[in-house]
Order: C-alpha cells, then sequence, then structure tokens
C-alpha cells in the first residue's frame, strides 16, 4: 500500500516523518521529497524521484544485451 501526505510547512514535514519512522513495523523507508503542483496535478522536483517511479532498472540494456556471459 502506498500513501502520500502533501504538507507545506517543513516542522510537520519532519514530525510525520518522525512518527512514520518510530512505526518500523508498519513503515518501510519513509522520506521526503520536495513536489510541486502543475496544472492541479503533483509532480516530482528531483530527477531521482521520477527514475523511481518508472519502476525497477534490473533489465538488461547495453553490452548486457550481447551475451559475453561465459
Amino acid at each position: 500500500m502506498q500513501k502520500a501526505i502533501v504538507l507545506e510547512e517543513t516542522k510537520d514535514a519532519y514530525n510525520h516523518l518522525q512518527t512514520a519512522t518510530a512505526q518500523s513495523n508498519l513503515v518501510v523507508g519513509a522520506y521526503l521529497i520536495p513536489v510541486a503542483l502543475n496544472a492541479g496535478r503533483l509532480e516530482t522536483i528531483h530527477y531521482r524521484e521520477d527514475f523511481r517511479k518508472t519502476g525497477p532498472s534490473n533489465y538488461f540494456h547495453g553490452k548486457q544485451t550481447e551475451k559475453y556471459y561465459v
């Protein structure tokens, strides 16, 4: 299950993060990310989050597809 809370105040964001990390039996890997509201939609600002939302990158590409494996 995925949940996100958008907070405008830094203090509130850190309080929510602290609450989440204290629930290690329910929450795994909680962290804060900067977002922007663009045409009514939330968008990530940092390229890392764009990369993460496209899914895993554990597929063969580049030289890995040339089968140099012995």
